[in-house]
């Protein structure tokens, strides 16, 4: 009986730990063994691998041929999951991502040239609230003919699942089906190439003396021009003279 209520105390101290949910990330520890699965997470279509040559230079190589020091690169691996296809078109101004079960406004670029952080999201609440971004329709007739009203700003990782290396060519996202360039099948609209997107994903860049918190002056952002992400300030999202863009998202569903 001893040994019962011993394993009991042990199990009501584990239960919290058993399951840890995040998103696309399930962590499933039963006892004293962790499982991670993960899901929803795209292939990147990456297929190459990158090694140093002379003069401070990498370049693309066959994976098999890269050296076992640089050996576990993403190109080798190819890991991830796949949707055939991956986009649906909803004819109704939205598209389903299968993959994720995030659905984007077919519109990519309902909202351009934003200046800065604070109007980006003010404009997702003008979208659920009027259907329009700027004043401009975006399209979205998903709500039995009319707008939704849940749309938001995609945090830097709903992003970053649109990207796709495989071609090495703007734009970096992948097509229709989802195993070849954007440019074979587009699905969306008006896809922005020369300038950034942003994300609802803010980070620190100091601590103030007075509170002791970090400020949160920065946001990140994604390029499907060149495929980078990185950051700027909430405030000067200006880049060459042009501002970032504005792409809504729903979901998952």
């Amino acid at each position: 009986m001893k040994y019962v209520f011993v394993l009991f105390i042990l199990l009501s101290v584990l239960a919290p730990l058993s399951m840890a949910n995040a998103q696309n990330k399930v962590v499933v520890i039963p006892m004293f063994e962790e499982t991670t699965i993960y899901v929803g997470v795209a292939k990147t279509g990456n297929n190459y691998c990158t090694q140093p040559v002379a003069g401070n230079h990498w370049a693309l190589q066959n994976c098999v041929s890269v050296a076992a020091d640089i050996s576990g690169q993403d190109g080798a691996f190819t890991a991830g999951a796949q949707a055939q296809p991956r986009f649906v078109d909803n004819a109704n101004g939205t598209v389903l991502d299968k993959l994720t079960g995030l659905i984007w406004l077919k519109d990519a670029a309902c909202a351009n040239d934003i200046a800065n952080w604070p109007t980006a999201l003010s404009l997702v609440v003008e979208l659920n609230s009027a259907g329009t971004m700027n004043s401009n329709s975006c399209g979205d007739l998903s709500n039995k003919g009319v707008h939704q009203a849940d749309w938001r700003l995609p945090n830097i990782k709903e992003l970053q699942s649109l990207l796709n290396y495989g071609d090495h060519g703007a734009p970096y996202i992948s097509d229709l089906a989802g195993n070849g360039h954007y440019l074979d099948t587009p699905v969306f609209s008006n896809l922005v190439i020369d300038s950034a997107y942003w994300s609802s994903t803010t980070y620190g860049v100091g601590v103030s003396s007075i509170t002791n918190d970090d400020f949160y002056d920065n946001a990140l952002r994604v390029n499907f021009g060149n495929g980078v992400v990185d950051g700027t300030g909430k405030s000067t999202g200006v880049e060459f003279g042009v501002g970032e863009n504005v792409w809504a998202v729903r979901g998952p569903e």
